[in-house]
């Protein structure tokens, strides 16, 4: 039983991500932390892990390479957890309630979280090659 509720809520959170591919948000992290929960049993999870890596990198560095992509996200990412917080603690808006208003904030936090390390993977890269052509 333990292990069909697992394998239910790993399925929920592939679920998720495909829904967040399309959607606004950072749908590759999403998928690159559901295999890596996914690898502890099963092989296929591990073989394709590296590739959703490598492909989220990519993205978090190409957004972190443009100022307008940065602080677009950052704008997008303080919008949802505040919407998220209206969400919690009004009855206003349509679907207002405690699991849409913590979905938006985690959502917008996650947003947030995929910009900071963007930016700073992009910064490190910039000291390596500085140290490189310095040397």
């Amino acid at each position: 039983m333990a292990k069909a509720s697992s394998f239910a809520a790993r399925l929920a959170g592939c679920a998720a991500s495909v829904v967040l591919l399309v959607a606004p948000g950072p749908g590759l992290v999403v998928i690159a932390l559901v295999l890596a929960v996914f690898a502890i049993e099963y092989q296929w999870a591990r073989r394709n892990l590296a590739a959703v890596q490598a492909r989220a990198r990519s993205a978090a560095l190409k957004a972190a390479a443009s100022r307008v992509a940065t602080a677009s996200a950052v704008l997008f990412g303080v919008g949802a957890i505040g919407l998220g917080v209206v969400l919690i603690f009004t009855d206003l808006l349509p679907l207002s309630g405690a699991g849409t208003g913590v979905g938006a904030t985690v959502g917008g936090l996650t947003v947030l979280l995929t910009v900071v390390y963007g930016v700073r993977e992009m910064r490190n890269a910039e000291k390596a090659e500085e140290s490189e052509d310095a040397e």
